[in-house]
């Protein structure tokens, strides 16, 4: 009975490592490091780049919140929702469609299918 008794005990314990390990996700310490203003300073469409600095010309910016609520606000690119899938990466979601979310030393990386943008975080 005893040698039945170690044996669940050690098949529990072994599932439930696997369901730890599985839990791979962002933290909240994580996501603390996305939310903020953040602003455009690059992308890989030159046309977005001219019109970025045109605009800084004029004392103007292109800028993105993100809020620890989840939500997402841009004059720019329009509100919409976000969430991290891991310490580094997330999705935006809009009512258009999704974008790639990635944080690549300390820049806000944004990708969709017109390429990528780059923000440096003001607040």
């Amino acid at each position: 009975m005893k040698k039945i008794i170690v044996a669940v005990c050690a098949a529990a314990l072994l599932a439930l490592s696997m369901a730890l390990v599985g839990c791979g996700g962002a933290s909240e310490k994580d996501k603390e490091a996305f939310v903020g203003t953040w602003e455009l300073t690059t992308a890989s469409d030159e046309n977005v780049n001219k019109m970025v600095e045109s605009l800084s010309s004029m004392g103007q910016k292109l800028t993105v919140e993100f809020k620890s609520d989840g939500s997402m606000e841009s004059e720019a690119f329009g509100n919409g929702t976000w969430e991290l899938t891991s310490a580094n990466e997330g999705t935006i979601k809009q009512s258009d469609g999704n974008l790639k979310l990635s944080m690549k030393d300390g820049k806000l990386v944004i990708t969709g299918s017109d390429g990528n943008m780059t923000f440096t975080k003001v607040q």
